[in-house]
């Protein structure tokens, strides 16, 4: 088998895209918007036998300051083609030092759901009832594999000192389900993010200290310069060091009085 970017044939790929529309939530074919969302230029591409398309899969990295993350979507009617694409997937994954793969499946897919459990995938969450299909109801799976398998040594890294927060023992939940008020097509982007994102403050402990050029302090231009060396200006004009001093001791309430002469 082949794979080439989406881009290298991307007429043929929504036609294919197209004749599986449920596979990715659609009855309808899809226009150019939902098919540069699902699969975007760049993040994926077309597994080939042949000179026919036996999958389509695009490729995401999450967000690294919780357990590094990748998250993948596959479309096919292909068993091989499904195993090809999650083994590609997978190595990317671990040449990036990625932890964990996650995609999602609809309830109504029961074929595909049960294949991904063949190849270790977990169901992680389902959002119960949230599918609908032919009058019924159907789980929205999210499935996980855990790659720590996959290494030879530890690719976690260290984020801040130890005990710079305390430990909190969380109780594992004794199902995957989740108790949901209700579900919209408005809501997938807010269910997207709420899957892929990690709650991290960004550049917790970076701070900003005074007098220190290379940790921050004040310029002499009457701007506060941060640890990477980024102004942001006080004013619109130059303030005198008398002017300034006032200012910083209004603005940042300092404990003790900013001398006008250190200016």
């Amino acid at each position: 088998m082949k794979i080439v970017p989406l881009e290298h044939d991307p007429v043929p790929a929504r036609g294919y895209l197209n004749d599986r529309s449920l596979q990715i939530g659609h009855i309808l074919p899809v226009g150019d918007g939902p098919f540069r969302e699902h699969f975007a230029i760049g993040s994926s591409f077309l597994l080939l036998k042949g000179k026919a398309i036996d999958a389509m899969f695009s490729y995401h990295t999450g967000r690294d300051k919780h357990v590094p993350t990748a998250r993948f979507r596959v479309v096919t009617d292909s068993l091989l083609g499904l195993k090809e694409a999650t083994r590609v997937v997978e190595e990317t994954a671990v040449a990036g030092e990625k932890l964990v793969v996650t995609t999602t499946v609809f309830g109504y897919d029961r074929k595909r759901l049960q294949a991904l459990k063949a190849l270790g995938y977990i169901v992680g969450a389902s959002l119960p009832g949230t599918v609908s299909l032919d009058g019924r109801r159907f789980d929205y799976n999210i499935l996980f594999k855990d790659l720590g398998a996959a290494y030879k040594s530890k690719p976690q890294r260290g984020y801040a000192r130890p005990g710079l927060y305390k430990r909190i023992e969380v109780e594992k939940a004794k199902t995957p389900k989740l108790k949901i008020r209700g579900y919209k097509r408005e809501d997938r982007p807010l269910l997207d993010k709420f899957i892929t994102h990690h709650n991290v403050i960004r550049g917790i402990a970076s701070g900003v200290e005074s007098r220190n050029r290379s940790k921050g302090g004040v310029s002499r231009s009457g701007g506060w310069h941060d640890a990477h060396g980024r102004s942001e200006n006080l004013g619109n004009e130059v303030a005198s060091r008398k002017n300034l001093a006032r200012r910083l001791r209004r603005k940042y309430s300092c404990t003790k009085p900013v001398s006008e002469s250190w200016f």
